[in-house]
Parts: C-alpha cells; sequence; structure tokens
C-alpha cells in the first residue's frame, strides 16, 4: 500500500538568488572554486545562484534581478553599503531599499530577505569614511523597522559576528578576506534554511486549507 505523501513532498527545489555587491562576487567565486554548489544544501531542496556586481548601489537591484538565470522563491539582497558611503541620508536610503523589495515580490518572489550591512574597518586601503559605521546603524534600524510594521513577506537578516570582529574578517577597509567569505557564506546559508522552511511551512497550511 502506497504511503501518502505530504503536500510539500511535491515541492519542487527552493530556488534561491542572491544579488548584491562585491561580497556577492566574491561569495559566488569562493562557491565555484571549492565546490560549494547550493551553499552544500541538498540539490533535491535547494538551488542558490549569485548575480552581484563590485560597487553596486541600491539602484541597481532591479537590474541585477534581470539578470537572474531563473525565477527565484527567495531572494537574498546585499545592498546599500556603497551608497552608505556617500551623503544620502540613511534613512532616505532604506526607504529606497524598501520599495525595491516590494518591487520584487511583485515579481512571484514568495520571500525577500534584506542583509544588513556590515561595518567597514577604520584601517586599510580602503578605510570607513567618518561616520560609516553609524550611518550604517542608522540604515539597518530604519529597516528593521518598516519591516516590523508590515504584514508583507520582506525580511531582515544580519550577519552576527561580521560587524563585531570587522578588522578580522575586512583586512582591506571593505572587503571580505577568505575567512570572512566563509563566515558570510554560513550566515548565508542559515537564512536560506531560516526562510525556506517559513515558506514551505505556510505554502503546506494553504494546500491543506485551500489557500485560505
Amino acid at each position: 500500500m502506497d504511503k501518502p505523501t505530504s503536500p510539500e513532498s511535491h515541492m519542487a527545489a527552493t530556488r534561491t538568488l542572491v544579488v548584491g555587491h562585491s561580497f556577492v562576487t566574491r561569495a559566488k567565486t569562493f562557491t565555484e572554486d571549492h565546490s560549494m554548489l547550493n551553499l552544500n544544501l541538498s540539490p533535491r531542496h535547494h538551488v542558490v545562484d549569485f548575480v552581484g556586481r563590485g560597487g553596486a548601489q541600491i539602484q541597481d537591484v532591479l537590474t541585477l534581478f534581470a539578470a537572474r538565470p531563473a525565477d527565484p522563491d527567495l531572494v537574498i539582497v546585499d545592498i546599500g553599503t556603497n551608497d552608505l558611503s556617500g551623503t544620502i541620508s540613511p534613512i532616505s536610503l532604506a526607504n529606497d531599499l524598501w520599495d525595491i523589495a516590494k518591487t520584487l515580490l511583485t515579481t512571484g518572489v514568495k520571500r525577500v530577505i534584506l542583509l544588513g550591512p556590515v561595518y567597514r574597518a577604520a584601517e586599510g586601503r580602503h578605510a570607513a569614511p567618518d561616520q560609516f559605521n553609524e550611518r550604517v546603524r542608522i540604515f539597518n534600524r530604519a529597516l528593521q523597522m518598516t519591516i516590523k510594521g508590515s504584514s508583507l513577506p520582506v525580511h531582515f537578516w544580519y550577519h552576527r559576528g561580521l560587524s563585531a570582529q570587522v578588522t578580522a574578517y575586512i583586512t582591506d577597509g571593505v572587503h571580505l578576506n577568505s575567512a570572512g567569505v566563509q563566515k558570510y557564506l554560513r550566515s548565508l546559508r542559515r537564512a536560506v534554511m531560516r526562510f525556506t522552511r517559513e515558506w514551505r511551512n505556510e505554502a503546506r497550511v494553504n494546500a491543506c486549507y485551500g489557500g485560505h
């Protein structure tokens, strides 16, 4: 006698797209060089793609998204560091990113995860501009407050430990070194697992109750 199957068992692998600045391009290169396909997650359940560009800013997110190899279920956006090096208000920048997140949801994306920019080191070839880290704090706080006040499937994710140990992981002042990239990838993996689980649980409930 056949065993009953759950709605989830018929779901295709969750496709995640990571878009953003140089952190994303370095992460993509590292995964290719070290055979870390899909962040070492099972290809039966996960497909993870990267589309990044060094120097990318918030205004570039939709262009990067347009270069996706396939339509994703989840989109992880790592952006804002280059914008925060300028003079535009961090709150205004957070609002711009929020608008982009809402636009992504109109394309059929199930979840958007916004990564909080990490601090930059005060020393190194690309040392942080004055007040940069304070601007990061304001930006991240504004994003968190906006997301908290919304019912949309947009989430904030912060890389635990990267900012706290910035001199260990960002030795030139702005770019992740090898140890930093590995820590970054572990954080991405945790985010993919968490938000895939949330989305699949919601899909299973909707399937059981006819979407009501």
